[in-house]
């Protein structure tokens, strides 16, 4: 299928969800296509289940901030997210990077 500008002004929001007080940074999709996963400004991760079109699961990473999620590609569901609330002397640590099981 061409995408075409024709085509992408035919596509309609199909639903919205209001759970962040702080705008969306980023979404991803695992490689089943079963689950969803956002980041927000508002330093949550919420995991959505796409079969049923429910969010189910809101973490909070408050202390480091959250930018950047995505799911790894294992057949454990696994997410990493880079932080985005650490000043320049915590980047030199390997220590950074965060993840969480799914399952």
């Amino acid at each position: 299928m061409k995408i075409t500008d024709s085509l992408l002004r035919s596509f309609k929001v199909a639903r919205t969800y209001r759970l962040n007080s702080e705008k969306v940074n980023c979404v991803d999709y695992s490689s089943n296509g079963e689950h969803a996963v956002s980041s927000s400004d508002d330093d949550s991760i919420v995991l959505y289940d796409i079969q049923e079109g429910k969010p189910f699961s809101t973490l909070y990473s408050k202390k480091y901030g959250v930018d950047l999620i995505r799911f790894t590609q294992r057949e454990v569901q696994t997410v990493v997210f880079s932080s985005n609330k650490l000043d320049g002397r915590n980047l030199e640590r390997l220590d950074n990077l965060e993840y969480w099981r799914l399952t």
